[in-house]
């Protein structure tokens, strides 16, 4: 009937061959590991600052020892005693090192690239790490604390925007507004009814300021600050000012971190979207190529990778580009295939 050329077929056929790599290349126990170990990091917040040496994917690699071997002397300089943040302003490739020091604040699992979360999980306090690879480049990280994980709380606000645009006017007018609605609740109003008669929070004022659960490191730090001190429900913060505006905090409730079976579906999706995911599936293909004699001609794919076009004539359609067993095959199969035309050999 002609079905199984049609893009809608194509589609779902390639779906499925997906979904069959997946459960073949991602044994379930490896992914339960990386379940279980992103629940372990999750009990603790990180505090930590990095110094970043950019490094694209695609570089080659004499660029990458040169990285390499700058974050390994500024490594160095750190462990004879140089300030981190000094080093972090001086020489670190993040865009905001000389606003901050290279100071991240504390994070917890699945906040920063998997790499990074390994390294900061696994250095000691007040220690450097050796140099960790990421798709940004190379890092040192100085792990500044670590505590136990909080949780989770959930507040309602009241909000007056303001931006640092505004004028004068506006400013003071803002503030004015927030620190009425601060004396009317200090003196016994109904927040309701004052969220509903100050707030500007267009999301949020027709549900009574509320907002939804977060975490440290998931919301603006003066915000958290005053929402992580607040120790019980119905606590109502002081006027707090972050990049938004004003805000006025009530604590709803706070959420711990849960047992392993109330979180692992939460964190298998994490995780699932993680670059950790790839690891038992890279691993996997590391076996199969090593048990099936796998074999690659590194000089014809350099040469494939850089002839263009107009020479591509130039290399043997012959030359054998990798091998499987006692199955070579060669450059021409290879470009056959790139190009969606039959093998000519049947």
């Amino acid at each position: 009937l002609g079905y199984d050329t049609t893009a809608e077929f194509k589609k779902e056929f390639t779906q499925y061959k997906k979904q069959l790599d997946d459960s073949y290349l991602s044994p379930k126990g490896d992914q339960e590991a990386l379940i279980k170990e992103a629940y372990e990091h999750s009990l603790w917040e990180i505090k930590a600052s990095h110094i970043l040496i950019e490094l694209k994917t695609d570089v080659s690699p004499e660029d990458t020892v040169k990285a390499y071997q700058k974050i390994t002397s500024i490594r160095y300089r750190a462990l004879q005693g140089e300030k981190f943040e000094k080093l972090a302003r001086q020489f670190s490739e993040d865009p905001s090192a000389p606003g901050n020091g290279g100071e991240l604040g504390y994070f917890s699992t699945l906040q920063m690239v998997y790499p990074f979360e390994k390294a900061a999980y696994s250095t000691p306090v007040g220690k450097v790490s050796a140099p960790v690879r990421t798709r940004f480049g190379y890092h040192i990280i100085k792990v500044e604390d670590k505590r136990k994980n909080e949780g989770k709380v959930q507040v309602a606000h009241i909000m007056v925007l303001l931006t640092s645009k505004d004028s004068e006017a506006k400013k003071k007018e803002a503030k004015a507004k927030i620190f009425e609605a601060d004396s009317l609740l200090k003196a016994g109003a109904d927040w309701n009814e004052a969220c509903r008669n100050y707030s500007e929070d267009k999301s949020s004022v027709f549900n009574n300021g509320m907002l939804r659960p977060f975490g440290r490191g998931q919301i603006v730090p003066p915000f958290e600050v005053a929402a992580f001190s607040l120790k019980n429900p119905g606590d109502i913060s002081e006027p707090v000012q972050t990049q938004y505006g004003w805000h006025i905090l009530k604590l709803i409730k706070k959420i711990p971190v849960g047992s392993f079976e109330e979180e692992r579906d939460n964190l298998a999706r994490g995780v699932s979207r993680d670059s950790r995911s790839s690891l038992p599936k890279d691993e996997m293909l590391k076996k199969l190529k090593l048990a099936n004699g796998f074999q690659r001609n590194e000089m014809a794919v350099e040469s494939l990778v850089e002839t263009n076009d107009s020479s591509l004539a130039q290399i043997a359609d012959t030359t054998w580009l990798f091998k499987i067993q006692d199955v070579h095959v060669s450059v021409g199969d290879f470009l056959s295939a790139a190009k969606g035309k039959p093998d000519p050999k049947g």
